[in-house]
């Protein structure tokens, strides 16, 4: 900033100077002159400062000004300022004032650290705290009596028996830890592992009372595998007035076990037998008879559904005595109905195609 006037055009050479900021690390070190022309009383500089991961930066640089310069018709002329001691020089000639060097301090925003300060601050305390609940998970395992329970043979009989599969669910994290996704990933892991663990214990009670594996999967396996699908269907049913949120459980799940499960498997298998020149061939079975079957059966059950969401029947879920209990129990009715035709198929007693 010049003062005292603004007559002619003025150079003053500028440079940065290192203090505990490093040059090209905090900050870009910058030289040349400020120009002011005539007339001009404020210029500004810009010093680039550069982003670092330092959390807690507190560092300095100096910036400095050296004697100007005049310009005038014949040249330029240095006006030195080490004889004047006066504000002004007397002659009208500029010169510089007493503060020929600033020191520049750069340090983070105290808000913004305040405000990653709390963040930090909540992120341990959730971690913390799922870690404690997932410590806290393997100790419920083990609780047989809960206090002040009057507990009898049959239910103590029951979670002694269930103590394996608790101490198996409490691999799994809680949701407090990393926001959940690792909780997510972990359940899949486990019923991945639980899957195969049923379809083995199934496929090894077939064997033993001689039963097909196509039997055993859809009467054993399927049982096994869809009642978690059964259970949400039953809480979605109960928590919505229509069965639209029922039927895309129940086919959201089968889309994912017919396209996810095994397509996923037969890829790995046609590449593996791909990659060793041996083709790869899967026996089709008698899947196109239950198939279909099912299919019929499913297009009639959704068909009963739109017919009674009519507003003579009141809606496909609940209504009159009268009304809810035929559907129930003809539901249940073409359930064993498709077990007992696969199974009669499968056994060679009836013909399929």
């Amino acid at each position: 900033m010049r003062c005292g006037g603004a007559k002619n055009r003025i150079i003053v050479p500028y440079y940065t100077e290192e203090g505990t900021a490093t040059p090209g690390v905090d900050y870009e070190h910058i030289s040349g002159d400020i120009v002011f022309e005539e007339g001009e009383l404020a210029k500004t500089v810009v010093i680039l400062v550069k982003p670092t991961r330092s959390y807690e930066k507190d560092v300095f640089l100096n910036f400095n000004i050296s004697d100007p310069y005049q310009q005038e018709r014949d040249g330029l002329f240095k006006l030195s300022n080490s004889k004047i001691q006066t504000q002004y020089r007397l002659d009208g000639k500029p010169q510089l004032g007493e503060i020929t060097r600033m020191q520049i301090r750069i340090k983070e925003n105290r808000e913004f650290k305040n405000h990653v300060d709390a963040i930090l601050k909540r992120t341990n305390h959730s971690l913390k705290y799922g870690t404690e609940l997932w410590f806290n998970q393997f100790k419920d395992s083990f609780i047989i009596k809960e206090e002040n329970e009057e507990l009898n043979m049959g239910k103590a009989v029951l979670r002694i028996l269930n103590v394996p599969w608790k101490i198996f669910a409490a691999f799994v994290p809680p949701e407090e830890i990393d926001g959940g996704y690792l909780c997510f990933l972990v359940s899949i892991i486990a019923v991945g592992v639980i899957t195969t663990i049923i379809g083995d214990i199934a496929r090894h009670f077939g064997c033993c009372i001689g039963l097909q594996d196509s039997i055993t999967a859809i009467c054993l396996v399927s049982l096994g595998t869809s009642f978690p699908e059964l259970l949400a269907s039953k809480i979605a049913a109960v928590q919505n007035s229509y069965a639209d949120a029922s039927i895309t459980s129940v086919t959201g799940g089968n889309a994912i076990n017919v396209f996810l499960g095994i397509g996923t498997a037969w890829l790995i298998g046609s590449s593996y037998h791909s990659y060793h020149g041996v083709p790869f061939l899967v026996n089709p079975g008698s899947l196109a008879f239950p198939v279909t079957l099912y299919c019929i059966l499913a297009i009639f059950c959704v068909v009963l559904l739109i017919i009674r969401r009519s507003k003579f029947f009141g809606g496909e879920f609940g209504g009159r005595m009268l009304l809810k209990l035929p559907t129930f129990l003809l539901f249940i009715f073409l359930w064993l109905f498709y077990i007992t035709m696969v199974v009669l198929q499968g056994q060679g007693l009836i013909t399929g195609f």
